[in-house]
């Protein structure tokens, strides 16, 4: 099959191998019903093996002039939040941020042709996965600098509401970003304009190789109190409970009473960057991902119908996907004038 066609998905009808899912523009299944837990396991599956599948790409020295930040772990917090979205909706999202973009459902051609530098991506191959825009989705950015899509959100959040749209900005950001300045001025800002927008802050432990119990007091759900922000945490391994606060927050925004403030706590499953030696990383700790692994802990409540299908499916569109934008030549290159000094 070719990359750009059709191939059938779990529990309903996918578009193009490249292309968004269905949720995307369907209205999203109830938490904890089993039209929830198929997609939610099937979006899952597929951020997961695209990620497993980047990174071995990776190993084998495909990808030129960067590094690569994996998700794996990490899955539930953007999926329960995806699931959400409606068209009008726009994502921020952060230097580790390719599973937001696929579970928001940005071309998988495209978005792995930037990753990897080829010039079908969505930059022509020269941003990188830290420089994602994709307007026809709703991803106004990923970001290389950390905290800095928060801002950014809010103003987009502003822009939404003059429209008229019913549309509510997301912005994703780590613990480590908890602690800059970008990130309190933009709390602050959404919440004296009630702007309607959903903050998602991903806990995994780490700002970077630094464990950010060292460096953070409190909580970050508790901050969002001094602000007068609706704050909640949740465990982000448990799409479940991700979708279930996702949900309220972008009813209330929807609904005109402002951001939210959720605090999902992930499990980093690999180092900052792919082939990170994690050196300074306790191994027990790193030995406790079976048991955080979201796609386990959603099928320890249960079987989820058509697994095997769903597996199957995600291979085969994978396998279109990656000959697609692997087959894809480099940009052209440019020389660009010394300058004198």
């Amino acid at each position: 099959m070719s990359a750009g066609g059709a191939t059938p998905a779990a529990g309903g009808a996918t578009p193009a191998a490249g292309g968004a899912p269905a949720s995307a523009a369907q209205p999203a299944p109830t938490p904890g019903s089993e039209a929830f837990r198929v997609a939610a396991f099937a979006a899952m599956v597929l951020l997961r093996r695209f990620d497993e599948r980047v990174c071995a790409a990776v190993g084998e020295g495909r990808l030129e002039g960067t590094v690569m930040h994996s998700s794996i772990g990490q899955e539930a917090a953007a999926v329960g939040v995806g699931l959400q979205r409606l068209p009008q909706d726009v994502l921020l999202s952060t230097h580790r941020g390719v599973h937001h973009c696929v579970a928001w459902g940005a071309d998988l051609v495209k978005l792995l042709a930037e990753c990897f530098g080829f010039a079908g991506g969505f930059a022509g191959g020269l941003g990188g996965h830290m420089h994602i825009v994709d307007p026809d989705s709703g991803i106004l950015g990923t970001n290389g600098i950390v905290g800095a899509g928060l801002p950014i959100a809010v103003g987009a959040a502003l822009g939404l509401r003059l429209q008229g749209s019913p549309g509510v900005a997301v912005a994703f950001f780590g613990d480590g970003a908890a602690n800059t300045g970008a990130v309190h001025e933009a709390l602050n800002l959404a919440a004296t304009t009630a702007a309607p927008v959903v903050f998602v802050c991903e806990v995994n432990g780490f700002a970077e190789t630094t464990p950010t119990r060292a460096t953070t007091g409190g909580t970050v759900a508790e901050r969002g109190a001094a602000y007068g922000l609706p704050s909640a945490a949740v465990d982000g391994c448990d799409v479940h409970a991700v979708a279930e606060a996702a949900a309220e927050a972008f009813a209330r925004a929807r609904a005109g009473k402002g951001p939210t403030l959720l605090e999902c706590r992930v499990f980093r499953q690999g180092g900052h960057w792919v082939g990170d030696p994690e050196l300074y990383r306790d191994p027990e700790d790193k030995a406790r991902f079976p048991e955080r692994d979201p796609l386990a802990l959603l099928l320890a409540s249960g079987p989820v119908e058509g697994e095997a299908q769903i597996r199957a499916q995600v291979e085969e569109r994978l396998d279109a996907v990656f000959a697609d934008a692997f087959s894809q030549p480099r940009p052209e290159r440019v020389d660009v004038p010394a300058v004198a000094t």
